[in-house]
């Protein structure tokens, strides 16, 4: 199986636990990144991810910013506080464990290969 791409933006607590949750899965390869938006979504597309995984909390806005200048890369956000994460569809969904969130992770490529092959992007 081809391994599927998953940026870390940032350097939260948040995120490194969920990183090291992740990277136990075979078909996932973590990256962590992180620096200022229009830097730092230049470096992560360079990558070529399905997803970028970012800490809510901390960035509310960065998942508008990404979608719209690379609308290819999928913004999902994490806030644990909440048990929940944030995805695209303006859904929050509860997150109680790691196969909970990469559920949600290949539930949302699906989601969206659909709707790119849909509109031709």
């Amino acid at each position: 199986m081809k391994q599927r791409i998953i940026v870390l933006y940032g350097h939260s607590l948040v995120l490194s636990a969920v990183g090291a949750c992740l990277q136990q899965k075979p078909d996932f390869r973590i990256l962590n990144m992180e620096g200022v938006p229009p830097d730092y979504l230049k470096k992560a597309n360079a990558a070529h991810p399905q997803v970028v995984l970012f800490d809510i909390t901390l960035n509310p806005h960065f998942a508008a910013l990404l979608m719209r200048n690379y609308p290819k890369i999928i913004p999902i956000g994490i806030d644990l506080a909440r048990h929940q994460i944030w995805l695209p569809s303006g859904k929050f969904i509860h997150l109680f464990t790691s196969d909970d969130l990469v559920t949600a992770i290949e539930t949302e490529m699906l989601r969206h290969a659909r709707t790119s092959d849909e509109y031709g992007l």
